[in-house]
């Protein structure tokens, strides 16, 4: 009787440890933020399609990248797609370094379907391995995405001039997300 009673209490414990949500499990936007990081720093291109709303994406320069590079004020998906494809095949997976800090925030209701980033702290590394210089780029963006068919993905980006990034010029000096992907445009 008394392993009966035993068996009872660690089989009561596991039926309960396992129907218990952790506080480990990933949330959405957790993850698409995560997904976009891990297919840059693996040159994936399938993997970043993934995390844009290929219906409305637009990447936003920022008014710098616009004076400077002559950037215009957005990318389409289209031509973000292929500024980073040249990219990843320009440079592979092992010269790319995205670090995106997310700040704390609480993920939306089941209810909501479009979510913002006001100031994401991020960087980015992209070195040509021929010619041995790295664009560094440190700065803020904001993210806006938007729930299509239950799946979170990124609308717009917008990269943000900050002081995030000051003093951390690197060897090709002031770059940021903006022109680095300008860069691999053409």
């Amino acid at each position: 009787m008394r392993w009966f009673i035993i068996l009872l209490f660690v089989l009561g414990t596991l039926f309960i440890a396992c129907d218990t949500p952790t506080d480990a499990e990933p949330a959405p936007i957790a993850d698409l933020l995560k997904a976009l990081e891990t297919a840059y720093n693996n040159a994936d291109l399938a993997a970043y399609k993934a995390t844009l709303d290929a219906n409305s994406y637009l990447f936003h320069f920022c008014e710098q990248d616009q004076q400077l590079w002559d950037a215009p004020e957005t990318f389409s998906y289209e031509e973000d797609i292929n500024s980073t494809e040249n990219m990843f095949n320009a440079v592979g997976a092992e010269n790319i370094e995205l670090t995106l800090t997310l700040p704390e925030f609480e993920e939306p209701a089941d209810d909501v379907n479009t979510f913002v980033l006001d100031e994401v702290p991020f960087s980015l590394y992209v070195t040509l391995p021929d010619d041995n210089i790295t664009y560094p780029a440190r700065h803020l963006c904001k993210i806006e995405m938007t729930k299509v068919d239950d799946k979170w993905l990124i609308s717009d980006l917008w990269e943000i001039i900050s002081s995030y990034g000051a003093g951390n010029s690197g060897q090709c000096g002031h770059e940021t997300w903006g022109s680095i992907k300008h860069r691999f445009y053409y």
